[in-house]
C-alpha cells in the first residue's frame, strides 16, 4: 500500500501541477518530479518502487482496477 501511495505522489503532483501551474512542465522537469518520489521511497526503505514514470502510472491504474475487482 505505501509503494501505491507513492506513486499516487507522483502522479498527483504532475497532474496537479499541469492542470493548474502556470506553464506547461517540461520532459525534464517531469522526471525529476518522478525521481525525487522514489528517492523519499528508497528512504523509507520501500522496496519494488516502480521503475520507470510509465510503471508508476501503470502501477496506480493496475492497483485501482484490481480493487473494483475484490
Amino acid at each position: 500500500d505505501f509503494v501505491y501511495i507513492l506513486c499516487c505522489f507522483i502522479n498527483d503532483t504532475i497532474e496537479t501541477i499541469q492542470l493548474f501551474g502556470w506553464r506547461a512542465l517540461t520532459d525534464d522537469e517531469i522526471q525529476a518530479i518522478y525521481w525525487f518520489w522514489r528517492k523519499v521511497g528508497e528512504h523509507m526503505d520501500l522496496t519494488d518502487i516502480p521503475d520507470s514514470l510509465e510503471s508508476a502510472q501503470a502501477y496506480v491504474k493496475n492497483y485501482i482496477d484490481n480493487d473494483k475487482d475484490s
